[in-house]
């Protein structure tokens, strides 16, 4: 199998991966195949050389291709947990603060208040 066979295969694999629904319980598992695969086909990548034949030119129109499909796939993955992440902030934050609802307050006009009454 040729190097840009190859870089086909898994391209379509990492998309295959990006097409999965992503929930709580695989998420993990999902990035962490998404990982694997963008560092094999950058392996691949960088050990393509030319010149190509037709067929390989073939090859690399499609990979381009789906490139664009996954790129657009990728950010919406990550937009997702860039989202998920500001949602849990704001839930801990939310959290801290119904603990200790006076622990973050700050006075401005240097009041003093005597503990020891």
């Amino acid at each position: 199998m040729s190097r840009l066979e190859e870089l086909y295969k898994l391209t379509i694999d990492l998309e295959a991966t990006l097409n999965q629904e992503i929930t709580n319980n695989n998420r993990e598992e999902i990035i962490a195949e998404i990982n694997e695969l963008v560092d094999k086909r950058e392996k691949v990548i960088s050990d393509i050389q030319p010149p190509f034949t037709d067929a390989e030119n073939e090859i690399g129109q499609k990979v381009i291709k789906l490139n664009k499909t996954i790129e657009q796939k990728l950010e919406a993955v990550f937009s997702q947990l860039k989202e998920e992440m500001k949602q849990m902030q704001k839930r801990k934050k939310s959290n801290r603060s119904y603990i200790n609802p006076y622990g973050k307050m700050k006075t401005i006009d240097g009041m003093y208040l005597d503990s020891k009454q």
